[in-house]
């Protein structure tokens, strides 16, 4: 739901003053690298749950589209929190996929 926001919004140019393509590459690449550990490690009867910081990250996107449809709506008033958001849920975004792979280092290199 959030890459399919994020795509769309890069259709809008006041959007796009804030978003960047690259933001949305990280983003759906996190979403599949996270989607094919879980699947592996789930697999082997181990559960994967989500975490607190995956959580985090959820809300951060969610905020930041938020804040990224008012500006494609044409209000300004909630730009800096489509900067701030932009920038949050990005660093969540990178940290909590490492975060995810860390969790199943044991699986991933397994020898």
């Amino acid at each position: 739901l959030t890459a399919g926001c994020l795509v769309i919004l890069l259709k809008f140019p006041s959007a796009t003053a804030v978003l960047t393509t690259w933001y949305v590459v990280v983003v759906i690449a996190r979403e599949f690298l996270v989607t094919a550990i879980r699947g592996l490690v789930e697999s082997s009867g181990r559960p994967f749950p989500a975490d607190r910081l995956g959580k985090w990250k959820m809300v951060s996107q969610c905020w930041t589209i938020g804040a990224l449809m008012t500006l494609a709506a044409g209000s300004q008033f909630w730009h800096w929190a489509a900067v701030g958001g932009y920038w949050v849920s990005l660093a969540l975004t990178v940290v909590s996929g490492i975060n995810y792979v860390w969790k199943a280092r044991d699986i991933l290199f397994a020898k």
